[in-house]
């Protein structure tokens, strides 16, 4: 091994040392969250739907690349994670969260074994959060169902809490942006599955969390309203819904139009379901003493422990087909790959650095410190673009995308009009930082002045 190879594995002990290994340590004397809590487990690309805007699943979108079938066996897989938590257990790591990912985890064996190994992780500790986003195709198969309620009921057993996040656009985006890799979507999203979806959601106390896509943008309104309906019809908070913008290239004049009116549609509702006093301290900004979730429609105000909005920066992406650690799973192509695990004797021993340089970029990088932001009107009031899009579109992971910028812009127009609009943007712009009140102060005056 030369001396920079050395010193290299030197400085990947380092990092791991003061972020993940240190927390996971520390997270049996707090009950606290920890910044670096999360280990997120990848499956596989596999996946029984081809979403228009899926950068994942190995039929469309990069999935090929991000998750190669030579690596894709079950059997392997699974033995990889076995590897895994046993060397969590030799090392006293006991992360916070697993995070399951995949294509769709509960509609494939490996899947649902997976997380009955992560759940006897757990066990021995009686605590432990597992995560599983699904699209919740496994309604349609009683014998995938029977396997997640008991999946549900041994986790509960053992106080270890199985999540499940509904990755599910809502009856009228589904058919458009989330058809089925085989068979007629209109069969598939019938008013039976719509039914088992919610009463599920009821019963076990699942979030919803669609993606807000270009495409047929327009019809998101109506579409927010049928959720609502379903919230109300089924017992279900109206806010358990976590709207996610698809960050990826594409957006133009007449979807950001659209998006701008589908928001302020969204806050109207919220506004008439909070007492007005109380909606910037309790909605908008969530004081301790009066939190309601905002539907994570101020993405773009809110204080991270981070350079970027998404949780890459604090979690462990682990790849375990060949038990590769990425930035994140859109970035998990093998040129991107931080370091391997290394394995001697059916155990984990050490760790490898691959392309660290780049790795350790992704966690020290700051949005709005990019060359191409700093003189931007946003830029302290921005969410950021995706990382894994970026490259996609503009074959760097740290330059914006030109559309996505114009959709950000587009979100900060769509929040001065509304606030304007119930007369409450003064009492919106006093609770921000200085930065930020500047930045829509800013804005404000340019849209003043284009129309006059």
């Amino acid at each position: 091994m030369s001396d920079y190879q050395t010193e290299e594995k030197e400085l990947l002990k380092s990092f791991l040392n003061r972020t993940f290994f240190r927390d996971w340590r520390r997270t049996k004397a707090s009950n606290e969250p920890l910044l670096f809590g999360k280990l997120e487990l990848q499956i596989n690309s596999k996946c029984n739907l081809n979403c228009v805007y899926c950068y994942y699943n190995n039929f469309v979108g990069n999935g090929k690349e991000l998750y190669p079938k030579d690596i894709s066996d079950s059997k392997n897989i699974l033995k990889n994670l076995d590897l895994v938590l046993d060397w969590l257990d030799r090392n006293d790591y006991l992360p916070q969260s697993l995070e399951i990912f995949s294509g769709e985890p509960l509609n494939q064996k490996v899947g649902l074994d997976a997380i009955e190994k992560c759940i006897d992780f757990y066990k021995k500790y009686q605590w432990g959060l597992i995560t599983v986003p699904t699209n919740f195709s496994f309604l349609r198969s009683e014998k995938n169902l029977n396997r997640v309620l008991e999946l549900k009921k041994y986790a509960k057993k053992n106080n270890v809490i199985m999540g499940l996040s509904a990755s599910v656009d809502g009856k009228y985006m589904d058919v458009y942006n989330r058809p089925p890799v085989s068979k007629d979507p209109k069969l598939l999203y019938d008013d039976k599955f719509y039914d088992d979806l919610f009463t599920f959601a009821k019963n076990y106390g699942c979030g919803f969390h669609p993606m807000v896509y270009y495409n047929n943008i327009e019809n998101w309104p109506k579409n927010f309203d049928w959720f609502q309906e379903n919230f109300e019809k089924y017992g279900l908070p109206w806010n358990n819904i976590y709207l996610l913008e698809v960050r990826n290239d594409g957006w133009d004049k007449k979807s950001i139009e659209g998006y701008r009116n589908f928001y302020k549609h969204a806050m109207d509702f919220a506004y008439s379901k909070v007492n007005c006093e109380e909606f910037v301290d309790s909605f908008v900004f969530r004081t301790k003493d009066k939190d309601i979730n905002n539907m994570n429609l101020f993405n773009n105000i809110g204080k991270i422990g981070r350079g970027i909005g998404c949780s890459m920066q604090t979690t462990m992406s682990l790849r375990l087909g060949d038990l590769t650690v990425n930035s994140c799973h859109r970035q998990s192509y093998d040129w991107f790959n931080g370091f391997k695990f290394k394995v001697e004797n059916d155990q984990i021993v050490d760790v490898e650095p691959l392309n660290l340089p780049f790795y350790l970029s992704s966690f020290i990088f700051e949005n709005k410190s990019r060359p191409y932001c700093q003189n931007c009107l946003i830029r302290n009031i921005c969410n950021g673009g995706c990382s894994g899009a970026q490259y996609e579109a503009m074959g760097d992971p740290f330059t914006p995308i030109p559309s996505v910028c114009a959709l950000e812009h587009g979100k900060v127009k769509a929040q001065i009009e509304w606030f304007q609009s119930k007369g409450l943007f003064s009492n919106f712009i006093s609770r921000l930082s200085k930065d930020q009140k500047e930045c829509f102060l800013n804005f404000k005056k340019v849209m003043e002045e284009k129309n006059e």
